[in-house]
C-alpha cells in the first residue's frame, strides 16, 4: 500500500510541536523557516490548513478506512505522558468524538477538533499538535532516569530517627514521580507502589497552608504567623520579634496555621476534611493514614509539646484553641501517607494555579497556589532556604521522611523521595537529584530571565540539525542512555510511563507504532537493534500493531508489544543549522499565547 499524502516524518514533527515542513517540523531549513515564521505572523490560508488536516488525518488512518480507531488516539496520548482512563478530561473528549460504537472518529470530527475554538478538545487537540507544556515528554523522562541513576548510589545522611518508625525504613528506599500542568505523568523507581508510600511529614504543610489560606484568609494567618524565613532549624525553639512563628513551613508556624482549618470542629471532622481535600488536590487518588508513625510522633514530640506551650503563652494560637488538640491534629497531618506519584500530582495543582490536572477541578484559589509556592521559594527547605534558592531556584519543600517536593509554576509538580536526611532535614538523595535537575534544564526562574545557552528548556520541542541535533535542547534527545539508542523510557525497569513499552526490536520488519503512522518507511541506522529493557511497573495500552507485550502491569490497559519504538522518539531527519533555532523561536511565542489563553479559560471559569 502506498504511503499517505504526508512526508514520512511530519507525525514525528507534529508530535514534536510543529507542522509537516514547518514550525517544529522537519525537511525545513533556515529558510523555509523564516517564511514559516511570517507565515505565522500573516496566519496561514484555509488551503494550507485543510491540506494539513488531511495530510494529518491520512497518516493516523493508513489504511485509508475514513475513521481514525480510538485505539490509536489512546496510543498517542500514552506516548505523550497522558493517561485517558484516569485523565477525566481526555476520556471525556475521547467519548464523544468517537461514533456511538465508541471505537472510532470519522474526518469531519477530526477537522472539527482540529479547528474547534481553543477550549474545544483542548487536551486531545494539544496532545495530536504537540502543544502540550512538555512536547517531547519521553526524552524528558528519559533525562530524569539518567539523573536518578546518576545519584541512586549516595548513601550518606541518616534516616530520622527521633522517630523511631521513620528510622525503620530501608535507606536503599528511591523514588521521583513527575506530573505536567497537562497531566502528563511519569514515575520511576520506589514512587507509586506499596514500596513507595511514605508518610507525608512536612511536606504537607504547603497544602494545609493552602486550605488555611481558602478557609480563613490571608489577614487572618498573618495575625498569628509571619513569613520571614527564620535562618534556624526546622524545630527551633524560637519565635519572631512579635512573638509569632517566623512562617508556615517550619514546625511552629506548620502547627498554628493547622488550627485554622476548620476551628471549632471535632478532630475527627477536621481530619476528614483534609484527607478529603487532599485527595480532590491528587485527582481523586485516595490518601491512607499510618498509625505507627502518628503514634511514634506523639510519643516522643516533646519538644513539639513544648513549642506548643511557649507558642501559647505569646499568643500566637487562636484564643479558644487547645495545645493538646492542635498538636494531635498536625501529628496526624504528618502522618498521611502518600505515594510519590499522589505528591507529584498535588505539587502540580500547586504549579497550575489550583486546578488538579488530572480532572481540571478547582481546589483552591490562584492567590492561595500563588501564597504557597512564594512560601516554598522563601521558607521551604528549612535552614538551607537561602542557599537552596541561590543553587537550584525552585520552589521546594522537604520533610524528615525523605520527601521533597519541587513546584514549577505552569509546568509541572515533582517529588522525589529517599529516607535519608542531611543535617538541615532535607533528603540527600533528592537535593542531589534537584540539583542535577537544574544543572541539566534551564528551570530556575533566574534562567528564565536572563537566558541561558546551556540548559535545555523542557518546554519547547527537541529539534535536529544536520548531521546531529542543535544545542542546547538537542541534549534531550542524544542517544547511549542505558543502552537505549531511539527507545524511550517505558521499557526500563521500575518505570511507569504512560506509553507504550517497547524492548529491542527495531528494524523494518515490525508492525510497531512507526510502521502504522508511516507505513513503508524503513528504520533509520539509529534504531537497528535497541538491547532489550526488561519492563518494569510499566502501565501499558494497546499499541498500534496488537502485538504482545511484556509490560507487567495489566490492571489499567490491554499490554501490547512494540517492536519499534515510537516514531517520535526516531529523529530520522535533518535540517540546516539555523532552522531549528527559528522553528524553536516561534514555538516558544506559539506555546507561551496558548497557555496565556488556556490561564484565561480556567479562571473565567472558576
Amino acid at each position: 500500500m502506498s504511503s499517505p499524502p504526508i512526508l514520512q516524518s511530519d507525525l514525528g514533527g507534529f508530535l514534536s510541536g510543529g507542522r509537516p515542513g514547518g514550525v517544529g517540523g522537519f525537511g525545513a531549513g533556515a529558510e523555509d523557516c523564516a517564511s514559516v515564521a511570517g507565515s505565522v505572523a500573516s496566519s496561514s490560508s484555509t488551503t494550507a490548513e485543510d491540506t494539513y488536516i488531511q495530510n494529518l488525518f491520512a497518516t493516523l488512518d493508513p489504511e485509508g478506512t475514513g475513521a481514525i480507531s480510538r485505539r490509536t488516539l489512546e496510543s498517542i496520548t500514552r506516548e505523550a505522558g497522558l493517561d485517558p482512563v484516569r485523565l477525566t478530561p481526555l476520556r471525556e473528549q475521547l467519548d464523544q468524538l468517537c461514533d456511538p460504537g465508541g471505537d472510532s472518529v470519522d474526518y469531519d470530527t477530526f477537522y472539527d477538533l482540529m479547528t474547534a475554538p481553543e477550549h474545544a478538545g483542548s487536551i486531545l487537540r494539544k496532545t495530536i499538535g504537540g502543544q502540550l507544556v512538555i512536547p517531547s515528554f519521553t526524552e524528558f523522562c528519559q533525562e530524569l532516569v539518567d539523573i536518578f541513576e546518576s545519584v541512586r548510589m549516595m548513601n550518606t545522611g541518616q534516616r530520622a530517627s527521633y522517630i523511631p518508625e521513620l528510622s525503620r525504613v530501608p535507606s536503599q528506599r528511591f523514588g521521583i514521580a513527575v506530573c505536567t500542568v497537562d497531566g502528563q505523568v511519569f514515575e520511576y523507581g520506589d514512587a507509586s507502589d506499596t514500596r513507595g508510600t511514605t508518610c507525608m511529614q512536612a511536606t504537607c504543610t504547603p497544602f494545609s497552608y493552602a486550605l488555611a489560606f481558602e478557609e480563613a484568609g490571608q489577614e487572618k494567618i498573618l495575625n498569628h504567623v509571619g513569613r520571614e524565613p527564620s535562618g534556624a532549624a526546622f524545630n527551633a525553639f524560637i519565635l519572631n520579634a512579635d512573638g509569632l512563628p517566623h512562617n508556615p513551613m517550619i514546625n511552629a508556624g506548620a502547627i498554628v496555621t493547622a488550627t485554622l482549618i476548620k476551628p471549632g470542629e471535632l478532630t475527627s471532622t477536621r481530619m476528614q476534611h483534609v484527607m478529603d481535600r487532599f485527595q480532590k488536590m491528587a485527582g481523586g487518588m485516595p490518601l491512607s493514614f499510618s498509625q505507627p508513625v502518628y503514634l511514634s510522633e506523639l510519643e516522643t514530640a516533646h519538644r513539639n509539646f513544648a513549642l506548643g506551650y511557649f507558642m501559647k503563652s505569646q499568643g500566637a494560637y487562636p484564643s479558644d484553641m487547645n495545645v493538646e488538640e492542635a498538636l494531635d491534629f498536625y501529628f496526624q497531618l504528618c502522618s498521611l501517607e502518600v505515594t510519590c506519584e499522589q505528591l507529584a500530582i498535588m505539587t502540580a495543582t500547586l504549579a497550575n494555579r489550583g486546578v488538579c490536572p488530572l480532572s481540571e477541578e478547582v481546589c483552591f484559589s490562584l492567590e492561595a497556589a500563588k501564597s504557597t509556592i512564594q512560601l516554598m521559594y522563601s521558607c521551604g527547605m528549612n535552614e538551607s532556604s537561602g542557599e537552596w534558592a541561590c543553587t537550584i531556584g525552585l520552589p521546594a519543600k522537604s520533610g524528615v521522611s525523605g520527601c521533597i517536593i519541587l513546584c514549577i509554576p505552569n509546568v509541572l509538580g515533582l517529588a522525589i523521595w529517599s529516607p535519608n536526611i542531611d543535617e538541615c532535614g532535607n533528603s540527600v538523595r533528592g537535593t542531589k537529584f534537584s540539583r542535577e535537575l537544574c544543572d541539566r534544564f534551564s528551570l530556575n526562574i533566574f534562567d528564565q530571565l536572563i537566558g541561558t545557552t546551556s540548559h535545555i528548556d523542557p518546554t519547547l520541542p527537541i529539534n535536529y540539525a544536520e548531521g546531529g541535533p542543535s544545542a542546547p535542547n538537542a541534549s534531550l534527545g542524544r542517544s547511549g542512555r542505558h543502552g537505549l539508542h531511539g527507545a524511550g523510557v517505558g521499557g526500563i525497569q521500575g518505570g511507569s510511563f504512560i506509553g507504550p513499552s517497547f524492548g529491542g526490536g527495531g528494524g523494518s520488519g515490525g508492525g510497531g507504532s512507526a510502521a502504522l503512522l508511516s507505513p513503508g518507511r524503513e528504520s533509520g541506522p539509529d534504531m537497528g537493534t535497541a538491547p532489550a529493557m526488561s519492563a518494569g511497573r510499566v502501565s501499558t495500552g494497546p499499541g498500534l500493531s496488537g502485538v504482545t507485550s511484556t509490560a507487567h502491569d495489566p490492571s489499567l490497559f490491554t499490554p501490547t508489544r512494540m517492536s519499534e519504538a515510537p516514531l517520535s522518539l526516531k529523529k530520522l531527519h535533518s535540517r540546516e543549522a539555523a532552522g531549528p533555532r527559528v522553528a524553536q523561536l516561534i514555538n516558544k511565542q506559539q506555546h507561551q499565547e496558548l497557555q496565556h489563553k488556556r490561564h484565561q479559560l480556567v479562571y473565567r471559569n472558576q
